[in-house]
């Protein structure tokens, strides 16, 4: 990807609060081309394909599941995806340590 082209960024995430803040926050780069948000997962392979996704920042827990299989097959079909796991979990049950 050259340096001057801007990113399209898929972001997943069922919070629509955080989803709306870290979208705020990648426009403040002028990098970014477009930010596509999903709250579920079902859309997201769709989405990733016809936006032409560069970037895809998801929770890796969601209500309906996890991002792991999606991630898995994303993984397949185009290995040079850029993937980064958010969450805004914050209690002793998922970090224990």
């Amino acid at each position: 990807m050259n340096m001057k082209e801007k990113r399209n960024i898929l972001l997943i995430h069922d919070s629509e609060k955080f989803a709306c803040q870290i979208r705020l926050m990648l426009f403040t780069n002028n990098q970014t081309g477009s930010v596509e948000v999903a709250t579920t997962l079902s859309p997201a392979p769709d989405l990733i394909s016809k936006k032409n996704a560069h970037l895809i920042i998801s929770d890796v827990k969601l209500t309906e599941g996890n991002t792991l299989e999606l991630i898995k097959r994303t993984k397949k079909s185009n290995p040079s995806m850029r993937i980064i796991i958010l969450t805004n979990r914050a209690n002793e049950y998922d970090h224990p340590y």
